[in-house]
């Protein structure tokens, strides 16, 4: 049997490739200084922010799920298995 090739990704390129998976999705998202130390160094930083902010789960572009969940709500971004906000009374 004949395979197509495999097409190239911006994530082949990406700095963290090879890690251990544990680095970018921690169990512990409050130890962030390994992760953010590889992305700064990242040569496809930005496709990766891009992504990043479609995913709810792990560490991309040296953001949290929290961090990203926050940019999301202020850019008007939501994820479809994300719940919706809650409207707070005044």
């Amino acid at each position: 049997m004949i395979s197509e090739p495999r097409v190239a990704s911006w994530q082949d390129e990406a700095a963290c490739r090879g890690h251990d998976p544990a680095l970018v999705f921690p169990a512990n998202t409050d130890a962030l200084g390994p992760a953010r130390a590889i992305c700064a160094t990242c040569p496809v930083f930005d496709p990766c922010w891009q992504t990043g902010l479609h995913e709810q789960h792990g560490i991309w572009a040296g953001t949290s799920e929290r961090e990203r969940k926050q940019i999301r709500k202020t850019l008007g971004i939501h994820l479809t298995h994300e719940p919706e906000p809650q409207e707070t009374a005044s």
